[in-house]
């Protein structure tokens, strides 16, 4: 994604290439330019492997040492746990290149389990090396000029669309603020995102496979998705628009296909300085525990979901 195109028959190439076919069935070739143009075929393990030198994305797995503890790993160590962010190679029938994101069987509740990629990284509050500092994300809509973003992706076989099958917890791809990386004193409260989610039947809200805007950490729009297999690869995209007066609006589309549209109004549900996620945890919603609502659940059985490619472009 470092190397640009060059000349003006490169540039009209990408604009294709992004707006109206596959990126990956171009080769298009990968580019990380924050706040303008970031895109990745996941056809190169580097890429994925920050804070390596070259790298753009973070990743890490949250899980449990064999002492029971609660533990954090990055980068090249983030499938010591129990999850695994990495380059998948299929090679027999359908052939293909992505980033697969895993979780294991697990045997505890104690802890929270997550494989996690994103643009920044997750997590830095306390931590020795990377706290103390505030990590914003790159991406705002400004009037006349959307944020755009679009990923193709498969689920594995044992997650169905409404929520049922042997997978279990929560996990998508979307837009986020951070929020425990702001060095915020309640980073809930400003726990912003935007995109699609999937959540097992194990939660007493927001099952299946979402359209989704959580302000505060709190849902203020939830949409089904709908009509797909999600075992296949389909494409999915949002544009994040704002107008002059500073309203905000989240247009969803599936396979090309606008599905949902959300209104963030001004001061109230609008967002700033997001940056992309991709996660899968062992979490589930029962507002009938509340406070405790958020509770963490044993996974049974392995799960996973795999990204052909994802871009996020500012218009």
């Amino acid at each position: 994604m470092k190397r640009y195109l060059g000349g003006l028959l490169a540039g009209a190439v990408l604009l294709v290439v992004l707006g109206c076919f596959s990126p990956k069935a171009l080769a298009a070739p990968n580019r990380f330019e924050p706040g303008t143009l970031v895109f990745d075929n996941f056809n190169k393990e580097k890429t994925i492997l920050q804070p390596e030198e070259g790298s753009y994305w973070w990743i890490d797995g949250q899980g449990t040492l064999p002492n029971g503890d609660p533990a954090r790993v990055r980068g090249e160590h983030n499938c010591e746990l129990q999850t695994c962010v990495q380059i998948y190679r299929q090679e027999d029938g359908e052939s293909y290149e992505a980033v697969r994101l895993t979780g294991y069987p697990t045997t505890t509740t104690a802890n929270y389990t997550n494989a996690n990629l994103s643009e920044g990284i997750d997590g830095a509050d306390g931590d020795p090396v990377y706290g103390g500092q505030a990590y914003p994300g790159p991406w705002n809509p400004t009037p006349g000029h959307d944020v755009v973003v679009e990923t193709h992706l498969k689920f594995g076989p044992n997650f169905h669309i409404d929520g049922s099958g042997g997978a279990k917890g929560t996990g998508g791809v979307w837009l986020w603020s951070n929020p425990f990386s702001q060095g915020a004193p309640n980073p809930f409260a400003i726990y912003d995102g935007v995109g699609f989610s999937w959540v097992s039947n194990d939660s007493e809200i927001l099952q299946g496979m979402t359209m989704m805007v959580t302000k505060g950490a709190f849902p203020v729009y939830v949409n089904p998705v709908t009509g797909i297999n999600i075992n296949d690869w389909n494409t999915f995209k949002f544009v994040w628009s704002q107008d002059v007066s500073g309203n905000q609006s989240v247009t969803y589309y599936v396979n090309g296909t606008q599905t949902g549209v959300a209104q963030l109004y001004a001061g109230v549900t609008t967002m700033q300085n997001m940056g992309l996620e991709v996660w899968l945890d062992n979490q589930a919603y029962k507002p009938s525990q509340y406070p405790n609502y958020i509770q963490r659940i044993l996974i049974p059985e392995e799960r996973h979901f795999d990204i052909d490619w994802v871009s996020i472009s500012k218009d």
